[in-house]
């Protein structure tokens, strides 16, 4: 499991500076990476090639429908549906969690947006 797609680009960007300056670049990508056991990383990796499929509503993300994950996990996956569906409801809690994260920056964004437009003009 990765940690992001550029993490082994910044890896390399921060050796190659290192061997040129002798300074250690901070890359809080990379100083914040969690150690994942051999399963999270399995439910994470699962989880994102499930998300890459997911739909959109036209005001965002719809969370994943409770069949589409069973279905990947017993045809996709090949796994039995009594352990398919102990591996999706927890697939639902990653689902509900990353969706409030990616909300929660949205409208981080959208305030920084308003927060900067400057101020209408006066005629």
């Amino acid at each position: 499991m990765r940690w992001g797609d550029k993490v082994e680009e910044l890896r390399k960007e921060r050796a190659e500076v290192y061997e040129r300056t002798g300074v250690l670049v901070k890359y809080p990508a990379l100083d914040s990476e969690p150690e994942l056991d051999e399963y999270q990383s399995l439910y994470l990796s699962e989880f994102f090639a499930l998300s890459a499929g997911r739909s959109s509503n036209g005001f965002g993300m719809n969370p994943l429908l409770y069949v589409e994950i069973l279905s990947y996990l017993v045809l996709g996956m090949s796994l039995a549906p009594d352990t398919a569906s102990d591996f999706a409801g927890s697939m639902r809690m990653l689902d509900n969690a990353y969706l409030k994260i990616h909300s929660d920056s949205e409208k981080s964004k959208e305030k920084n947006s308003a927060s900067s437009k400057p101020p209408p003009k006066k005629r």
